[in-house]
């Protein structure tokens, strides 16, 4: 360190950051793991670091800056010490506005049809014979040419519905995006969310050459179990084995995300699945595939389950920890509920991230793909700030919340799912146990990974 800056460190005053948590550890050379939940720094801690950041005072402060210097412009590196004047809940409203507001990245969900050739029985949506037509089609280019030129990244995430029951539409706008991606400059990437059962090897050359990067398909327990939760529409119920051939097409050409939702009717089988999809090479150390669990729950009216069976939040993070070091065990990436890194709120609520439906309106939250009363404007005129579901995503602010700004986890949590907290649809003390043991875990995995 130069003089000059031995000079400023101890001209200016420091304290500890409000985003700083301590966890216990059993560890031969540390018993804390020290973090920032701000700027993501992870450091293993003796008693003396601890004591010196959970109970500060100034006498500690300058004798570490003058004994310990480089350690002390190491704290202050990682946000663990910031200024003594420092609004940190201010600093987060920023990185949160900055990310609503960025011009610069927008996202599209494209639906390009809300039918599907499936009938799952906890469906959100509902399921309704409407595809984009060549008129939306076009209109939707015009939204995309007038706004690309403003742009640096675009990026597309096809929805339905099952939106391979319209792949021509997908190729078409796919090819017009990366055409005029490359024209402009513009980075371009895509994913899609399917069920699987249309996957075959020409489809999945077709999507590498739309550049979709990776799919998510939905797989909730052995055969039986799947086709008695996910089956077709008309005729059979077999939706099980065209998916394993789906899933087949994609190996060693297209990443896939195992999706598996789980209630009270099917958890006791995840273990099963997950054996079963690794016997047959689809999961593990040979496959670039994930898994994630999702909670089935009552999103929305067109649900049409017993909500006896579903998981409570407690109950599900209860189960959570347990399989998820069983898919550890087995060498297989977890996608973790929640990261230690920092995040910015909801997509939702970006200025430009949109839900587009076949017949063009503009939407927010993927929960609302088929609630006309939810949309928030069309690809014609754009977001309709005279809209007050418009007006309530766009304003939607983690920070104003009492007991979300005063706590620590904030910058990793940004305060749960917008639209359930707007809607008082979670019990917000189970919501932050969650979240709290969520980032623990991680947080110990990951100075393991780190220290061993």
């Amino acid at each position: 360190m130069k003089r000059d800056d031995k000079r400023m460190l101890s001209i200016v005053q420091y304290k500890p950051s409000i985003y700083n948590i301590c966890i216990a550890c059993e560890h031969d050379d540390y018993q804390w793991i020290i973090a920032n939940t701000f700027s993501g720094g992870i450091m293993s801690s003796d008693n003396e670091l601890k004591n010196f950041l959970f109970d500060f005072n100034k006498e500690r402060c300058d004798y570490l800056a003058s004994e310990q210097p480089e350690m002390y412009e190491h704290l202050i590196k990682q946000n663990f010490l910031v200024t003594s004047n420092l609004n940190e809940v201010e600093r987060l409203k920023i990185r949160f506005q900055h990310a609503k507001y960025n011009e610069r990245s927008m996202h599209l969900t494209i639906l390009p049809t809300i039918d599907c050739n499936l009938d799952c029985f906890y469906c959100y949506e509902k399921n309704r014979d409407e595809s984009m037509t060549s008129e939306i089609i076009r209109k939707l280019k015009d939204f995309v040419k007038e706004r690309i030129g403003h742009l640096s990244n675009l990026s597309v995430t096809w929805y339905g519905g099952e939106p391979l029951l319209q792949a021509g539409t997908i190729e078409e706008l796919s090819r017009f995006f990366i055409e005029k991606c490359v024209e402009k400059n513009v980075s371009y990437k895509a994913s899609m969310i399917t069920n699987g059962t249309l996957l075959t090897e020409d489809m999945v050359d077709l999507l590498i050459r739309c550049k979709v990067e990776r799919l998510q398909v939905t797989v909730d327990g052995p055969k039986d179990i799947h086709n008695n939760r996910r089956y077709y529409k008309y005729g059979s119920n077999e939706s099980f084995n065209d998916i394993i051939r789906g899933l087949r097409a994609c190996q060693g050409k297209l990443p896939v995300n195992i999706r598996v939702n789980v209630d009270y009717t099917n958890i006791e089988y995840f273990k099963d699945i997950i054996d079963y999809l690794k016997i047959n090479g689809l999961l593990g150390s040979n496959s670039m595939n994930g898994v994630s669990l999702g909670l089935v729950k009552e999103w929305t009216s067109n649900v049409k389950m017993d909500s006896n069976k579903m998981l409570s939040l407690k109950d599900f993070k209860g189960r959570l920890e347990e399989l998820n070091e069983y898919l550890k065990e087995k060498g297989i990436y977890t996608g973790a509920s929640y990261s230690f890194i920092p995040q910015t709120p909801c997509g939702a609520v970006n200025i430009l991230n949109y839900l587009i439906t076949p017949n063009g309106k503009l939407s927010k939250c993927w929960i609302h793909s088929t609630e006309n009363n939810e949309e928030v404007g069309d690809i014609e005129d754009g977001l309709n700030l005279s809209n007050a579901t418009s007006v309530t995503w766009t304003a939607y602010d983690p920070t104003l919340d009492k007991v979300c700004a005063e706590c620590e986890y904030l910058p990793v949590c940004t305060g749960g799912c917008p639209y359930e907290m707007v809607n008082n649809l979670v019990d917000k003390e189970e919501h932050c146990k969650y979240t709290y043991q969520s980032v623990h875990d991680n947080l110990i995995s990951a100075v393991k990974i780190k220290y061993n």
